[in-house]
């Protein structure tokens, strides 16, 4: 089985706000109809991020998996990972809605946002 050069390749500034940038890069999938994302999460800021957590949402068509982030606190111009498995066996153009919490220098910060400008990765 010969893999599609595309997979693997290129990555997404998925969210940056409240000095939090968030990355998803594309490894190649070992299993056909999903789609890998590594998810990196880096601190812009000077304090250490605390109680990061990120919960994702894809269509009903879609199945979505995510594994736990390598840590929940992310130092000063630190980042932390987390896998995100997504099982889309129609292969429909992948959307995904983001539910981002943490705290950074005493204030909790709660936001959302959608990404639709996924790299094509059928």
């Amino acid at each position: 089985f010969a893999t599609t050069p595309t997979q693997g390749a290129g990555a997404l500034t998925a969210y940056e706000n409240h000095g939090l940038r968030i990355l998803f890069t594309f490894p190649p999938p070992s299993n056909p109809g999903t789609t890998l994302i590594v998810l990196q999460a880096h601190n812009l800021t000077p304090q250490p991020i605390l109680n990061f957590n990120f919960q994702a949402a894809v269509p009903k068509s879609m199945e979505l998996q995510l594994d736990p982030p390598s840590s929940s606190t992310i130092p000063s111009t630190g980042s932390v990972t987390q896998q995100v498995n997504v099982r889309n066996p129609n292969k429909a153009p992948l959307r995904m809605k983001l539910k981002i919490a943490f705290s950074v220098g005493g204030i909790p910060v709660s936001d959302m946002a959608e990404v639709n400008n996924f790299p094509n990765l059928a």
